[in-house]
């Protein structure tokens, strides 16, 4: 059997910066907000719907199928959304927006915003190079350099975060050919063996 490998999922720079989009209630909904990066969407109180509209027009089928925000969290089309939802339902939590489509000659898909929710403390530390955080009470990855996973910890998951660097998106393989073969644009997929 094929050892599983790993990657360490960012955004994929390598794409136009535009369109953009534009968080038209961000200010309304970030007030008063205090980070909990291991809550669902790191605790924001989403009572009102995220807004959000295109800074260009362009052709609805040229917009990507997910938008990085911030920590964690994404943007991603529903067509992404259902992806998601089929290679590993547990894994994330999804929150409907609200898009602006009305710059546009014909509407775009449905956005979500979307969370990986899922921690695993999966890094065999002995047989990795990791740099740690210093000056911190609390042990946290700062970088991984040469990472080897205990595939007994993370069983039949292919997406996760890290229990000791949360804002650090892991995902296998698998996870990878999936989005390959349906030309999912968005991501870039970084090896945790040489990062």
């Amino acid at each position: 059997m094929k050892e599983r490998q790993y990657f360490q999922l960012k955004p994929d720079m390598s794409l136009a910066a535009k369109p953009w989009y534009v968080w038209e209630n961000r200010d309304e909904i970030l007030e008063g907000w205090v980070s909990d990066e291991r809550a669902p969407f790191a605790g924001l109180d989403l009572t009102n719907i995220p807004k959000f509209k295109f800074d260009k027009k362009v052709n609805p089928q040229s917009l990507r199928d997910s938008y990085k925000l911030f920590l964690a969290m994404q943007l991603v089309s529903e067509r992404l959304k259902k992806l998601l939802l089929e290679i590993d339902p547990e894994a994330f939590i999804f929150h409907p927006v609200e898009m602006d489509y009305s710059n546009f000659d014909e509407p775009g898909p449905q956005f979500w915003l979307c969370d990986v929710v899922r921690f695993l403390d999966c890094v065999d530390e002995e047989r990795s190079q990791i740099k740690y955080q210093e000056g911190i009470p609390m042990k946290n990855y700062f970088r991984l350099i040469n990472v080897t996973m205990k595939p007994e910890a993370i069983g039949e998951s292919h997406v996760f975060r890290l229990k000791y660097a949360v804002l650090k998106q892991i995902v296998d393989d698998i996870f990878v050919e999936y989005m390959v073969k349906e030309k999912i644009k968005g991501f870039s997929f970084v090896s945790i063996k040489i990062e």
